[in-house]
């Protein structure tokens, strides 16, 4: 009787000592599916290459543990819904690119920017009525808007003009809700001018773009930290100057919002 005691507790003893090694061997499994996990989230990969690869390592470590296999399933998607975010902020285009390292995103997220501002723009002349007037271009640095000189000023001078403020002021509205640096350009054409306030075209322009900037920040209480006021004279063009008609729409005063 005492013998078979003795086997039976040998057993039993065996028994648990042989379970002991899956405990062990499910945290290595768990800790390495957390370290692929970690790879995953630092870096932008290709997702179905992932699931690929983790249906391997799965086939390879767990066999048909069905337990295991579930549990690392439920990580794995919810780490993916998680991270899902992250490409929702970019463009169905955007998204379907296998690779992106951090200046391509920077690149793609400040062409979305633009973008964003240039039909924002777009919207407010249209509600403004002023389409005729202003010239909308993309560049680069940003949205700009070109409006003839005669708008704001006389011929040689750089006082605004009665006809500006209204113009001006439907400006200064849309300037206030938006979060842009507004850099106001002024430009000449390539007649020379000689006079005692304006020796040549670069003060004239200098003087225009200053002008119209202070009637903004002064008359209608913008923040002038977020204005610059530059002039360019006649080196600028965006017509021959050649013509009446392109000496005309050289003479300009330029608003770029600048988008980082």
């Amino acid at each position: 009787m005492l013998k078979r005691d003795r086997r039976h507790y040998r057993s039993q003893n065996t028994e648990i000592q042989s379970d002991v090694w899956l405990t062990t061997f499910s945290d290595l499994i768990t800790l390495l599916l957390t370290f692929f996990i970690l790879l995953y989230s630092f870096s932008a990969i290709d997702v179905e290459r992932f699931q690929e690869v983790l249906s391997s390592l799965r086939l390879t470590f767990l066999g048909h543990t069905g337990i295991m296999e579930q549990a690392s399933d439920a990580i794995i998607e919810d780490d993916l819904l998680q991270r899902g975010d992250f490409r929702n902020d970019l463009s169905e285009d955007l998204a379907k690119q296998d690779f992106l390292d951090a200046e391509q995103l920077a690149a793609l997220r400040r062409t979305e920017r633009l973008r964003k501002a240039y039909e924002e723009v777009k919207a407010f002349l249209q509600e403004a009525e002023l389409g005729e007037d202003i010239t909308l271009r993309l560049e680069t640095r940003g949205v700009v808007m070109e409006m003839p000189d005669r708008i704001f000023f006389v011929s040689g001078r750089a006082e605004l003009q009665a006809g500006a403020l209204h113009v001006l002021d439907k400006m200064a509205e849309f300037f206030a809700e938006v979060p842009y640096m507004i850099v106001v350009e002024g430009h000449t054409d390539n007649v020379p001018i000689n006079t005692y306030r304006f020796p040549s075209n670069w003060e004239l322009s200098v003087a225009r773009s200053v002008s119209v900037t202070r009637y903004l920040v002064e008359k209608k209480g913008l923040d002038p930290y977020r204005f610059v006021a530059t002039g360019y004279g006649e080196y600028y063009p965006i017509a021959t100057n050649e013509t009446p008609e392109g000496r005309a729409q050289n003479r300009r005063v330029s608003f770029v919002l600048a988008v980082d």
